[in-house]
């Protein structure tokens, strides 16, 4: 029996180690290096793969803004007369946006 170099098992010593093994069905193809399989990825194929699928996501913003509001009041002397005045009111205000958010789709 010999004794193998760094890397390599087996009989012959011609079996690449990977130390930790490969997951997922990965492969070891030389001395550390895994080959994964479609769907995983990473060092030792620990990774799953997938496609980022786009999807919009509605979400509401609100604010108050002043708006201007016409007021008709009694004036003059004796209040016989109407005036027209614009007076600033507060108004709060609700909009919709939409924001793109990617998820996984590992059926993709």
């Amino acid at each position: 029996m010999c004794r193998c170099g760094r890397g390599y098992s087996g009989p012959s010593c011609t079996v690449p180690v990977c130390d930790p093994p490969c997951s997922n069905g990965g492969t070891c193809t030389s001395p550390g290096v895994c080959t994964c399989p479609e769907g995983y990825s990473g060092l030792w194929c620990t990774v799953k793969k997938c496609k980022y699928v786009p999807r919009q996501v509605a979400y509401t913003r609100s604010y108050t803004k002043m708006i201007p509001q016409r007021v008709q009041t009694h004036c003059g002397a004796w209040g016989w007369k109407t005036c027209t005045s614009v007076r600033q009111v507060p108004q709060t205000v609700t909009q919709k946006f939409y924001r793109t958010v990617y998820t996984c789709d590992p059926n993709a």
